[in-house]
């Protein structure tokens, strides 16, 4: 294990830097972290929490029993996308992993989509597959296609024939308009190229928003299916009051400001002046 210590100004900058967003979720945090320390064994690498004023104690766990993870403890819920960019202001990696703290990573999960990145400069982002605590295999936004919900079907109904979870057929990594925010490895010069989350959305709507200013800037995006990490999902979610309103609202700011960078193209592309960003 190789962690940054940020103590050292003379150290070279990490590999990486993890991003936990945390509300409420003291135990699966705890095992996240866990998990983190176990398996991050030839990267240098530095860790930040940012606790959106929990009331249930896991800021205290963290100071009390991860030592080297940078805390970031909020005074009130700031929301999903503005407590990833306290923490994008410090973090020093060359890669930055945006990671849910209801996730557990195994065994080279990471290392793997870091070395992934290493050797295809034109991906600006990867995420893993995913699965839950009983080893099934979840859909997310990376299926969102004719082909991903096919191949999600026919390996649900072969695991269920062989009593065996996960079974994997098309391992194969593969280009992808979305990921799901639960375990996104990006670049940091993409995120200084793009800009940090949009904090307008408090909650829901970050994936399709980031992954679309990704891929407007030129970058690939890549699912990763032969890289797993478990995902106990909704955790955080379920303390949330009138979720269906929040996500209709997120994502209809998104779809309109989706509108006005077509407008924007649109308008570039006749008249040959600029509407948006300049």
């Amino acid at each position: 294990m190789k962690v940054f210590s940020r103590s050292n100004t003379g150290a070279m900058k990490p590999d990486l830097s993890i991003i936990i967003v945390s509300w409420n979720v003291l135990p699966l945090l705890r095992n996240c972290l866990i998990s983190l320390y176990a398996w991050m064994t030839s990267l240098t690498f530095e860790v930040f929490v940012v606790d959106n004023a929990s009331s249930n104690g896991s800021a205290e766990m963290v100071r009390a029993e991860f030592e080297d993870v940078e805390l970031i403890a909020n005074q009130k819920n700031v929301g999903f996308g503005k407590a990833n960019n306290q923490a994008l202001e410090e973090c020093q990696g060359r890669y930055v992993l945006f990671l849910n703290p209801d996730t557990v990573v195994l065994e080279e999960s990471v290392e793997e989509m870091v070395r992934f990145l290493d050797h295809h400069p034109a991906v600006g982002m990867v995420g893993p597959e995913q699965v839950d605590g009983r080893n099934r295999l979840l859909f997310n936004w990376s299926r969102v296609s004719f082909r991903g919900i096919a191949e999600f079907m026919i390996e649900g109904v072969t695991s269920m024939l062989s009593q065996t979870h996960p079974v994997i057929l098309f391992k194969r990594p593969r280009p992808v308009r979305w990921l799901t925010g639960a375990c996104w490895l990006v670049r940091r010069k993409l995120v200084n190229e793009i800009g940090p989350f949009d904090e307008n959305l408090f909650l829901y709507g970050e994936e399709p928003d980031f992954c679309h200013r990704v891929r407007k800037a030129g970058w690939q995006i890549y699912f990763l299916r032969h890289v797993r990490i478990v995902h106990y999902k909704g955790r955080s979610i379920k303390q949330v009051g009138r979720v269906v309103p929040r996500f209709l609202q997120s994502m209809t700011y998104v779809i309109k400001k989706r509108l006005c960078y077509a407008y924007a193209a649109l308008c570039e592309r006749l008249c040959g002046w600029r509407t948006w960003g300049g």
